[in-house]
């Protein structure tokens, strides 16, 4: 039997505890989260944003963040070579969330605003 592939998928920005902003797209946003408190321990975290969409238009809206992040220098991707999607501090927090609305907007509208502070976990 083939699994069948789920057509929607969904991109994520939180701020860690230390302040930096992650981002990244998932098709499971519950585990996801679940992973990075796994990571962190830190039981607060929680996505500030997350979208939903069709797994193209996630893609290429996560592909147009990277562009726009590697244009204003402001892109990590790798600490002692572990791959990890942060932006750089000198970039406040709400003038990406005001940049990733205008392109939903605009170039995105297939795309739904799930929540602008998702808590997936229950206490």
């Amino acid at each position: 039997m083939f699994k069948e592939e789920k057509e929607e998928s969904y991109f994520y920005m939180f701020q860690n505890y230390l302040g930096r902003t992650c981002y990244g797209k998932t098709d499971d946003p519950t585990k996801r989260l679940k992973d990075y408190i796994g990571h962190n321990g830190d039981t607060n975290t929680r996505f500030k944003l997350l979208l939903c969409g069709s797994k193209s238009d996630i893609s290429d809206l996560e592909k147009d963040f990277k562009y726009f992040l590697d244009e204003q220098d402001c892109a990590v991707y790798s600490i002692s070579g572990h791959q990890i999607e942060w932006v750089h501090e000198k970039i406040m927090y709400d003038n990406l969330i005001k940049v990733i609305l205008e392109w939903l907007e605009i170039d995105f509208k297939g795309i739904s605003i799930i929540s602008e502070h998702t808590t997936l976990l229950s206490t």
